[in-house]
């Protein structure tokens, strides 16, 4: 097998496995409104519609019971402020939302 088919081989490895686990993503988004209901729960609406496996929406959530809500609730809240963007990963739906933690997984990051 020749190098260049190798390495095209082992680039789409990578890229298939890196996929699995983040059923939804989009990159770049503005952050329009942030709140927390009384129950605890984040929720976060953004310019771009995330399409996530069973909910799509221009929003999502971080369970109350997600370890790291306070954090994604800070950096959210930084970025609609600053007018930076954030990319997001979902895997998972909370009703009717893609959804962020309580251990399915995803993230949440603040572009520069």
């Amino acid at each position: 097998m020749n190098t260049t088919l190798k390495g095209l081989l082992v680039g789409l490895t990578l890229m298939m496995g890196a996929g699995q686990g983040m059923a939804g993503y989009v990159g770049g988004a503005t952050v329009s409104s942030v709140g927390v209901n009384e129950a605890g729960r984040v929720f976060v609406y953004i310019n771009t519609t995330i399409t996530q496996t069973g909910c799509n929406a221009a929003r999502f959530d971080v369970a109350s019971n997600s370890p790291g809500a306070k954090q994604i609730l800070a950096l959210v809240t930084s970025a609609l402020i600053s007018g930076k963007t954030i990319n997001v990963a979902t895997n998972g739906c909370i009703d009717t939302y893609p959804l962020v933690g309580a251990g399915a997984g995803g993230y949440i990051q603040v572009n520069p």
